[in-house]
């Protein structure tokens, strides 16, 4: 991929509230890619960025369609987890041009900002 790609910014404070199916997670999640070019179909996967509410750790975490089955693929910070979503999309996606790219990159709560930042909402009810 060559030139500067958009922004998409996502905001961790979106994560904090649990999903009632399961506490543990959040209910949250952001789906970085929905599938893998040309992957065989027991290799075809999405992957989705959660919290785990206990442990307060960012995940990417691949769901393989073929069995439902769900691993974790990369644990850390906020900061972390975005860059590791970045660059798997890179990797798998490549210059296709039927993906959209676009960079996540954190939620600053005030410019880069998510339309349901929770912050920018409050700062929209003063005004």
């Amino acid at each position: 991929m060559t030139g500067e790609l958009p922004a998409y910014p996502v905001c961790e404070l979106e994560f904090d509230a649990p999903d009632p199916r399961n506490p543990r997670y959040s209910r949250a999640e952001v789906d970085r890619f929905g599938h893998v070019p040309g992957a065989y179909p027991h290799l075809q996967h999405r992957l989705s960025l959660r919290k785990n509410l206990i442990t307060g750790e960012f995940e990417y975490y691949a769901f393989f369609f073929v069995d439902g089955r769900e691993t974790v693929v990369k644990r850390g910070s906020f900061a972390e987890v975005l860059d590791y979503g970045n660059a798997r999309v890179r990797e798998v996606w490549g210059d296709n041009p039927e993906w959209p790219r676009h960079v996540d990159v954190p939620c600053d709560h005030h410019r880069v900002c998510t339309r349901t930042c929770p912050r920018m909402r409050e700062r929209l009810a003063e005004a």
